[in-house]
């Protein structure tokens, strides 16, 4: 199944949120964030500019019982601004998409890599922090994994092949990233060094793609999507992480949009089928499945806590444009975290757990995304970035 990006930039927004929600498809200046709560702890305010944001996010109704819970809510929220760095893409500068680093406040938003003409795109960071590796464009028009320290030193291409990777995730140690790859004709999987050196093909299987890999936490083994090559939906499979033991684990529902580990590696969530997507979960070996929102609406970015209880999702089932919610993964209670009328996607955590950050537009086809972060509580709606630019795929520092 294909799961390329080599398309014109007017039409690469679809690819890109779909990149961000699975890999597993952002000019200098201060953000501009919302006005504080009325209770609870607040982010602070850049002097220098007046919030731009989404209809504020009403106390959340209806408020959870004491059985109902959905989340173990710390006393007192940290602020975003102790809460280190994000990393995103943007169109800014030059008309294609580049890299971007800004304090979890959204202040101190600047470039950090990326070359004219060129785009780059779906940043993450490290497990340690030290790096931040990210799809970047090349001549032959397809793309690289490339990466650079927050610092800006160091860039490499680590791929530098006229081939297309499309995705890509760290392993648990930071040592190795795993990549998709159609080097060979269809995509496969390989996995390298995070220096680039020691490339080592994992899957081959000629009629096939395997595509989307991310590494279970305990490094062990690699989830992917399978399916025949060029195919959109496709099947779960599992591999041990040196590419023996491959197993499709969901052979007799070939629509799988994405899928990920849960933080303990206990359990997969996929999303099927790809539209309108229902957020599942099941063993690492298939067994136990389990459908956590079975909702007629189109739930899905699926997006674990980091203690693996809640997952973060977004969905239209309440009427509206796209919303943000988190469900318990135990019961399948379901929380908003954001109300309002604009289009609310690409859920991903803090590292501790305490807010959401997301990306959030008027419609899909606008130009001007900004990316937004609320409590767990769906408190303290606080808007990033508010550049006339397409900000998307935020991923969290680690602390």
């Amino acid at each position: 199944m294909k799961r390329t990006i080599r398309t014109p930039i007017c039409t690469l927004l679809p690819v890109l949120m779909w990149l961000a929600l699975s890999c597993t498809c952002f000019s200098s200046g201060a953000a501009t964030q919302a006005p504080p709560p009325t209770s609870g702890p607040t982010a602070e305010i850049p002097a220098e500019t007046a919030a731009v944001q989404p209809e504020n996010t009403p106390e959340v109704s209806p408020e959870p019982t004491a059985t109902e819970t959905v989340y173990h809510e710390p006393k007192a929220f940290p602020v975003l601004a102790d809460m280190k760095r994000i990393v995103f893409n943007s169109i800014r500068e030059n008309g294609l998409d580049d890299i971007y680093l800004m304090n979890a406040d959204g202040s101190d938003a600047h470039f950090l890599a990326g070359k004219p003409e060129e785009v780059e795109i779906a940043p993450v960071w490290s497990p340690d922090g030290q790096w931040i590796a990210f799809l970047g464009s090349n001549p032959e028009g397809t793309f690289d994994i490339q990466r650079i320290r927050p610092d800006g030193s160091g860039f490499a291409n680590l791929t530098h092949n006229p081939a297309d990777e499309s995705a890509f995730d760290w392993s648990p140690d930071g040592s190795q990233i795993v990549f998709d790859s159609n080097r060979g004709g269809n995509y496969d999987l390989f996995v390298m060094n995070a220096d680039g050196s020691n490339v080592r093909q994992l899957t081959k299987t000629g009629d096939r793609d395997e595509v989307e890999p991310v590494w279970s936490p305990g490094g062990g083994s690699i989830a992917y999507l399978c399916g025949p090559v060029d195919a959109t939906p496709g099947d779960v499979c599992i591999m041990n992480a040196d590419g023996s033991g491959q197993t499709n684990l969901t052979p007799e529902d070939p629509d799988v949009g994405e899928v990920v580990w849960s933080p303990d590696g206990s359990r997969l969530a996929f999303g099927m089928p790809v539209w309108p997507e229902e957020v599942w979960v099941m063993n690492p070996d298939g067994s136990g499945r389990q459908n956590l929102t079975n909702n007629p609406a189109d739930d899905g970015g699926i997006a674990f806590s980091p203690d693996g209880t809640v997952i973060a999702f977004s969905s239209d089932r309440d009427g509206k444009k796209k919303q943000i919610y988190i469900l318990r993964v135990d019961n399948s209670y379901v929380y908003p975290l954001t109300d309002n009328q604009l289009m609310n996607v690409q859920p991903a955590w803090s590292p501790d757990g305490t807010w959401v950050v997301f990306t959030s537009a008027k419609s899909l086809g606008e130009f001007d995304y900004d990316i937004y972060a609320v409590r767990i509580d769906g408190k303290g709606l606080t808007n990033l970035t508010s550049a006339p630019a397409k900000d998307l795929n935020p991923d969290w520092e680690p602390f």
